[in-house]
């Protein structure tokens, strides 16, 4: 059986970690079902399909949002949509939470790309992004959005 795995690890790691794993029988990938992740390793880009269907690499500081939706993500950046075969909380890890807060089950935006919030009924917000992203703040994440941001 193959598996692959996917490496999220600095530069000067990958060729011993890679070399390592062909060792145990696994195979690195870029679109590997298993990751492997070095603590306190952030990738820069991620390499994600644009709507053309053409493999690109993604800046992270680029992404306004990435979303949740049938099983993919959605990256929202520069007025454009990626999309990427991947659940949101793995994604979730690979992003420094300084910059990303998860405002909803399904989404996690980009602080500094945050435009406006918008105090809503029940203990909720309504966000817009640049590019005039909109997404809401679930009562289930206020509580935490409050004070990441000093509300």
């Amino acid at each position: 059986m193959d598996v692959k795995v996917r490496l999220c690890c600095r530069e000067e790691k990958r060729e011993e970690l890679e070399r390592m794993l062909r060792a145990g029988g696994f195979t690195v990938s870029a679109d590997g079902e298993l990751v492997l992740s070095e603590e306190n390793f952030f990738p820069d880009r991620f390499l994600v399909q644009n709507e053309r269907g053409e493999n690109v690499l993604l800046d992270r500081e680029e992404i306004a949002m990435v979303e949740s939706f049938n099983h993919d993500l959605i990256f929202h950046s520069r007025g454009e949509k990626f999309r990427l075969r991947e659940r949101l909380y793995v994604i979730e890890g690979e992003l420094p939470s300084d910059d990303f807060v998860r405002v909803n089950q399904s989404a996690i935006i980009n602080r500094k790309k945050l435009v406006k919030i918008v105090p809503a009924l029940g203990s909720r917000f309504e966000l817009i992004l640049e590019g005039g992203i909109r997404t809401s703040v679930s009562r289930t994440y206020y509580a935490e959005f409050k004070r990441r941001f000093g509300i």
